[in-house]
């Protein structure tokens, strides 16, 4: 369930960001893709005197701000309770050491996967 709700959350997040850089692009307003480019584009948010900001465009882009920061927070969250997780079981601290497998691959895999106890070994 923390897996299905954090990429819930993801997806949420990424909407987000679209509706941030589409508004702020709608005014001519543009940054780079990635993370210092939403960090560019909410610190012109957060200022009230870029005069590029109508009062109600900056109203409702503070509405968005808001929400990813939100939603992030709900992320970091969730992440923290998947690693407690992670270390308290077994199978998904051996799941990690196979290469390209990390802690949230580990323990879905972990969560998902049925005991192979349950299944009969062939003749």
């Amino acid at each position: 369930m923390l897996h299905r709700t954090r990429d819930l959350l993801m997806r949420q997040r990424t909407q987000l960001i679209n509706a941030l850089r589409a508004h702020l692009a709608e005014l001519g307003i543009v940054a780079a893709q990635g993370r210092e480019g939403i960090k560019e584009l909410l610190r012109i948010i957060a200022s009230e005197e870029d005069v590029r900001l109508s009062v109600d465009a900056h109203a409702s882009l503070v509405v968005l701000a808001a929400g990813l920061q939100a939603v992030q927070t709900m992320i970091g969250s969730i992440d923290k309770r998947i690693i407690v997780q992670h270390r308290s079981n077994g199978a998904s601290q051996r799941l990690k050491t196979i290469p390209g497998i990390g802690i949230l691959e580990a323990t879905a895999i972990a969560a998902t996967v049925a005991d192979p106890k349950v299944f009969s070994i062939g003749p």
